[in-house]
Parts: structure tokens; sequence; C-alpha cells
């Protein structure tokens, strides 16, 4: 837990006195910063340096700091950036201290852009959420209305949700699914569909572009209607293509698990995009065939 000490002005009963007299944080925060009970009852006086994490002080703060590998912008403009997201990065931070996701490489590369806070249920600024495991596009709306809007009429402006996945076994041909998800659980957890009942339904179709023989794998084109928690890995395992290397669903272990956010359709202000991750070929450049793309 990284900390930093802060010099007290005056004097307090106790440190959390500190905390929520002196400095305006919520009981709530003071309770999740894991200091003991020891240390938030002891004596504060004027002057007296006090040691305390820098996940608690920077709440609802994105590091300038980015230790990850370097993010691709793949176009900007006005309104929008999209970027190329790494395989095994998150979008964004849940503490200050985290200096690696999507949001840390913003706040680092570009100063000018309002981030926000990272408790955000919105995740400020990010049109939508890729799974840790998913590489490709991710965009980011620089105006709060713009961003609100889409946000709020997700499914009426983005047109268009392509993903390319390269899954076990031969698919032969091109379906549709549609499926009840149980609530979410534990964060990163496996998710479990069926077609009977749950908390939240998805939708996505799909089509085989192309077929290895040799290690009997099937890259394949996937078009989401809806946008769940791990909605591609978990329906394309539920009928038997876990993604490769997605051994939470079931596939064999493998150097990545093979999803890739390859294509956005949508409109700003009556401005239409159709946004590609053009790198998309390097994905599955290991498979004994070409794309088709």
């Amino acid at each position: 837990m990284k900390t930093t000490r802060i010099c007290s002005l005056n004097n307090y009963s106790s440190i959390e006195e500190l905390l929520v007299k002196g400095l305006s944080f919520s009981r709530s925060s003071v309770k999740k910063s894991n200091l003991s009970k020891k240390a938030l009852n002891k004596t504060v006086k004027a002057k007296d340096e006090i040691e305390l994490p820098i996940d608690l002080l920077n709440r609802n703060m994105i590091s300038p700091y980015y230790k990850g590998e370097s993010v691709e912008v793949l176009f900007e403009d006005e309104r929008l950036i999209a970027l190329n997201k790494n395989y095994n990065q998150h979008g964004h931070p849940l503490h200050y201290s985290e200096e690696e996701t999507v949001l840390n490489f913003l706040r680092n590369t570009r100063a000018d852009l309002n981030l926000g806070k990272v408790n955000s249920n919105q995740e400020r600024g990010l049109l939508y959420r890729l799974d840790e495991v998913t590489s490709g596009l991710l965009i980011y709306i620089k105006d709060d209305k713009n961003h609100e809007y889409l946000r709020d009429h997700f499914s009426e402006s983005v047109k268009k949700k392509d993903y390319l996945a390269v899954v076990e076994g031969h698919v032969l041909k091109g379906s549709s699914l549609a499926h009840y998800f149980l609530s979410k659980g534990a964060k990163g957890a496996k998710r479990v569909c069926n077609e009977i009942e749950g908390e939240e339904f998805g939708e996505l179709s799909y089509e085989p572009l192309q077929y290895d023989k040799e290690n009997n794998y099937s890259l394949v084109k996937v078009s989401l209607k809806s946008g769940l928690r791990h909605q591609i890995r978990a329906q394309m395992a539920y009928i038997g293509h876990p993604l490769v290397g997605d051994v939470l669903y079931g596939a064999k272990e493998s150097k990545r698990v093979f999803l890739h956010a390859y294509e956005y359709q949508f409109s700003i202000d009556s401005i239409g995009y159709k946004l590609r991750s053009e790198n998309a070929p390097l994905f599955f450049d290991f498979l004994n065939f070409d794309s088709g793309l």
C-alpha cells in the first residue's frame, strides 16, 4: 500500500476526526481505507506529520503516471479519441495507485482531457467496457454531454459492434444466440448463461470466416446486439466453442484469450463514425489461414 505524509494544521482528537472534519472525507471512504482502528484513534496535534494511504488522499483521481505498454491512437477529432487497447489491460483504474490502465495512459499523455472520477459508474469518457483480456477498439468521448447521451442511448446510437474471435472447433455456419445470464458475481468470475431464466439477457450473432484444420480453430466475426460482461466468452463456450486460451470457460491454455474489438459504428450530432482496429490481422497471425477481411 503506497503512502504519503501530510502535516496537520490543527489539533484533532483522532486521525479519523482529521479525515472527516479537517479533510472532508466521508466516513464510508475512511472505513474503506484499510487503516486500523488503532491508527484511526491516534490523536493528532498541530504540526504533526501523519502517514496516510495515497489511494485515500487522492480518492476519485487518476494517476498521471503510466507504466504500461504504449496505447495506439487509431483516430482523433474534436469529439473523440479511438484507441487500440492492449491485451491484458484494464480500461479504467479502481484506485489512484494503479498506473497501467487506458485512462492512466490518457492522463499521462493528454493533460488537456478532463478525466473525472475513478469511481464513476460510467468510467468517465469511455463509451463502453472491454474485458481485461479483450484487445482492440476502445473509444473515449471528449465532451460530457455527448458521452452522457451516448451512454444513455447506447442501443439506439451504436449501430454496429463487431468483434473477432478465434474459437476451438470447426464452426460450420453462422447463427444467432440469445441467453439469460445469472447475477454478475465477483469481479472476474465466470458468468453462467442459460436459455430459461436470469437477471440479464444477451444476444449476438456470429459467422465463420476461416478454419485452421491443423489446430482445429475457427476464426469468427461476432456482432453484439447487447453488451454484457463476458457475454461473447460465455455464449460461445455454451455452444461448445470456447475462445482459444479462455481457460475460465473451458478452453485449453494459450498465449492469450483471442478476442478483439474490431469495429464500431455510431453517430454523434448526426455525424456518422465507422471506427476499426486496423491491426486486427496481427491478432491471429499465428494461425494457418488468411484473415479474409
